[in-house]
């Protein structure tokens, strides 16, 4: 049977952080380079998810960026914020189902489009836009 998600806008169906907290917890990546490890972790924390999203090869970190899934006006967007870049980017939350959401930023350089969705205790992050689409594995430590 497949799950049939919630299109939202101003005014309808808007979802709730109680419909996100699914993506508490720390999550290693298992599709990674060798010599690599990866990870997300994300927590409840006032009205908001925060998260972190680190990078390691041979133990040294190569990538940070801080995350978040927050409501501004209404509306709920997953921000993140690359170390080093000039601010957080937003992309607007367009698709939530009960274990799985869609964010998009169209006049972002890429991606364009992320999704995640949990199936059992796999997490699978999509990043995508303009043909080109990476997708990330990860599994609940805790």
């Amino acid at each position: 049977m497949a799950v049939v998600g919630t299109s939202y806008g101003q005014g309808k169906n808007r979802p709730s952080l109680n419909q996100l907290k699914w993506l508490a917890g720390t999550w290693s990546q298992t599709n990674v380079k060798p010599g690599e490890t990866a990870s997300e972790s994300w927590k409840l924390a006032a009205q908001k998810l925060i998260g972190t999203a680190e990078t390691k090869k041979n133990g040294k970190v190569v990538f940070q960026e801080k995350l978040a899934l927050i409501e501004r006006d209404g509306e709920w967007y997953y921000s993140a914020e690359v170390t080093g870049s000039k601010g957080p980017v937003l992309f607007k939350l367009t698709e939530i189902g009960p274990h799985y959401f869609v964010c998009e930023n169209p006049a972002n350089d890429f991606p364009k489009k992320i999704s995640y969705r949990l199936s059992g205790n796999q997490l699978l992050a999509t990043i995508s836009g303009d043909g080109k689409k990476v997708e990330f594995v990860f599994v609940k430590r805790s």
